[in-house]
């Protein structure tokens, strides 16, 4: 009756000792993967964000080079940490909110934009834009 109990105790003890060597293994991998993950949706952010910059550099430059009246809307994608789309002089700028402060995706334009600010503030997802060149100078607003 005693050998029994004994087996049994030594059985509980075992059991236990490799539950906790499998807890003490799994959770820093768990923490490693999860910290990656992040790493890598705010690195696919900054992508599609540089991308967007991209895309309404391109349509300010081509509706510029179309000439007076010309007239383009386009449907641009930005992460849910996106702050801002600024556009001065001779670039855009989409401001993202990110780990370490702030990411500036950049792309440059040749022609004269006047944007309306009011309404490129505070943005994010799928985002309609118009752009118009009116007399030489380029409007960009967003779509109702």
């Amino acid at each position: 009756m005693q050998g029994c109990r004994l087996m049994k105790a030594q059985a509980s003890v075992e059991t236990l000792s490799t539950l906790g060597m499998v807890i003490a293994f799994t959770i820093p991998v768990l923490l490693l993967m999860l910290s990656a993950s992040q790493y890598g949706a705010e690195s696919t952010a900054i992508y599609q964000t540089q991308s967007s910059a991209r895309v309404l550099a391109d349509t300010i430059n081509d509706v510029f080079v179309q000439g007076n009246g010309a007239t383009k809307q386009i449907l641009i994608n930005l992460p849910g940490n996106t702050e801002y789309i600024e556009i001065t002089g001779k670039e855009v700028i989409i401001t993202l909110k990110v780990q370490n402060g702030e990411y500036n995706a950049v792309s440059p334009v040749f022609a004269e934009v006047q944007p309306n600010m009011d309404q490129i503030i505070d943005v994010n997802g799928l985002v309609p834009l118009t752009v118009k060149n009116i007399d030489g100078k380029i409007e960009v607003n967003k779509n109702a």
